[in-house]
């Protein structure tokens, strides 16, 4: 287990959060195949990797809604989709 998930994993426990986040409609897995998306590309971490642990710049989300705000779809890229989400579930400023 990376160390951002050693971190990340009993913050959102104790916050209730143990299934996935996305509520729109999608092909969800609820609580299988769950991992942590990031605000931001890996790239922009290298200067400050200790934000990767940081619950404002994460959502826990399935397989199929990570994989969608990654790729985007047919009406938003994947940026857009990621902007969205974050500004729907954590603060709205993306840093």
């Amino acid at each position: 287990m990376s160390d951002h998930v050693t971190i990340l994993k009993p913050i959102y426990e104790a916050k209730g959060i143990v299934t996935c986040e996305m509520e729109w409609p999608h092909d969800c897995w609820h609580d299988n195949g769950l991992s942590f998306a990031h605000r931001h590309k890996r790239g922009w971490y290298r200067t400050q990797p200790e934000k990767l642990a940081e619950f404002d710049q994460t959502l826990l989300l399935c397989a199929p809604a990570h994989n969608w705000i990654e790729h985007g779809d047919k009406e938003n890229t994947g940026r857009e989709l990621t902007e969205k989400i974050f500004k729907e579930k954590r603060a709205d400023e993306i840093l």
